[in-house]
């Protein structure tokens, strides 16, 4: 009996990932060029000319420069990062990227920095679900601080809202608080999992 039923399980996820396959977003998507996506070996100066220019969208952001992602991300023990990055249509600049690894089969997205380019971050999101798909994941998740513009992005391409436990405290006084009062909004906020892996 229990072979039949360990076949009958097969046959059934096999028609479920073809059914999710066919109305996943990334299936479908189709753009005109402009932009080329693919996996990065290192954070080199593209990398650093695009934090400088994040920094200045984002109020509160963790430091993201070219040294310290390299160190975060390329040189620790134990777990492996991968990069996977879009980059304008010479590749002399990179637009945006998204930092992952896999943890028990399943695809973890530990740092993400959204164009700000509506297409270009639909194009990134579009060429990275196609790309992990070979890895034929368990499920990709991604852990960040509540942002309406980023949820948007992640629930358009199927991602669920979960409930996580894990509280975000910020100790400043009013004077802080009166020259940055973008602080009390989270929309202002920038932060992802990779912020609490080190």
């Amino acid at each position: 009996m229990k072979p039949v039923l360990g076949y009958f399980s097969r046959l059934v996820v096999a028609v479920l990932n073809i059914k999710l396959r066919l109305i996943a977003v990334e299936t479908w998507y189709r753009f005109r060029g402009g932009f080329v996506c693919k996996e990065a070996k290192t954070f080199d100066e593209r990398f650093e000319a695009l934090w400088a220019r994040s920094k200045l969208h984002s109020k509160v952001i963790g430091e993201r420069d070219a040294g310290f992602l390299e160190w975060k991300y390329c040189h620790g023990p134990g777990v492996e990062y991968r990069i996977f990055a879009i980059y304008n249509s010479d590749e002399s600049a990179v637009v945006g990227y998204i930092v992952y690894c896999m943890e028990d089969g399943a695809v973890d997205i530990r740092d993400f920095m959204r164009p700000e380019d509506k297409t270009a971050a639909r194009v990134l999101m579009t060429h990275f679900l196609r790309h992990v798909r070979a890895l034929s994941p368990t499920s990709v998740t991604v852990h960040f601080l509540q942002n309406v513009r980023i949820m948007r992005l992640f629930s358009r391409y199927g991602f669920v809202r979960r409930t996580c436990d894990r509280n975000v405290y910020y100790c400043c006084n009013e004077r802080v608080i009166a020259t940055y009062p973008g602080l009390k909004d989270p929309e202002n906020w920038h932060l992802f999992n990779g912020e609490v892996h080190y």
